[in-house]
């Protein structure tokens, strides 16, 4: 149980225990998959809001273009890629689960509570936050944003931040969609995102998982709205059959 809670990279150690808490005890003897799923998604969603048409953001999202950056490599290998870009098109900059150091951000986008936790005593733009981050104080505007109607069904990455924000954008009527530092995950030592501190460490098998759960609702959400990759994804869409 606690290797799998592990695996979801999104839970401090603190929160594994208050999920083991809720364990009835019948079911700690041996590993129900189902159940263990049901329990984390329970326990994220104690905070839910109820759904709202997010006016406010929608004010500043639709129909515009949206430049989504990601905390993978790709953000440190393309940087004038992006600024090229950004200088071009004057997207809505919107980065996801951490700041980046030299582009500058419309807005910072959280579904990740770990993540969360390592940026919110740091001075920031406006955020938007998943309500299973409960209600943060913090100096920033900030908007927090209904975390079960963000969900997809794919087990290894159901709330996946980037794919969170996607199904946001989605909402909010976005025109285009343009992806920086998505680059998926490697099982191997290369590192996979733009600073050291962010990095995890799975064993192949899950980031493969991860990988294929990534192309595959990208490609899904690619078919409600237009959707480009501006970096390279180094490991996500490789080996599946729908391209995006």
């Amino acid at each position: 149980y606690a290797t799998f809670l592990d695996d979801m990279n999104t839970l401090t150690f603190q929160n594994i225990n208050d999920i083991f808490t809720m364990m009835l005890p019948e079911k700690k003897v041996s590993f129900d998959k189902k159940y263990i799923s049901d329990l984390y998604l329970k326990y994220q969603e104690k905070n839910n809001l109820a759904p709202s048409d997010n006016y406010e953001l929608r004010q500043v999202i639709q129909g515009k273009k949206v430049l989504v950056i990601a905390p993978g490599h790709s953000v440190a290998d393309e940087e004038k890629t992006i600024d090229d870009f950004i200088k071009q098109n004057h997207p809505v900059v919107i980065a996801i689960n951490h700041l980046p150091e030299r582009i500058s951000v419309n807005f910072v986008f959280v579904g990740n509570i770990r993540r969360w936790d390592d940026l919110k005593d740091r001075k920031l733009p406006d955020v938007i936050l998943t309500s299973n981050l409960g209600q943060s104080d913090v100096a920033c505007q900030k908007y927090v944003v209904n975390y079960s109607s963000l969900l997809n069904d794919q087990d290894m990455v159901r709330d996946n931040s980037g794919l969170m924000l996607l199904a946001l954008l989605i909402q909010l009527k976005a025109q285009k969609i343009y992806l920086a530092g998505m680059d998926g995950y490697s099982g191997e030592t290369e590192p996979n995102f733009v600073r050291p501190n962010l990095e995890f460490h799975k064993k192949p098998p899950v980031m493969n998982a991860m990988n294929q759960g990534l192309s595959i609702v990208i490609s899904r959400y690619k078919k409600l709205i237009p959707i480009e990759f501006l970096t390279l994804p180094r490991y996500i869409c490789k080996n599946y059959s729908e391209d995006v």
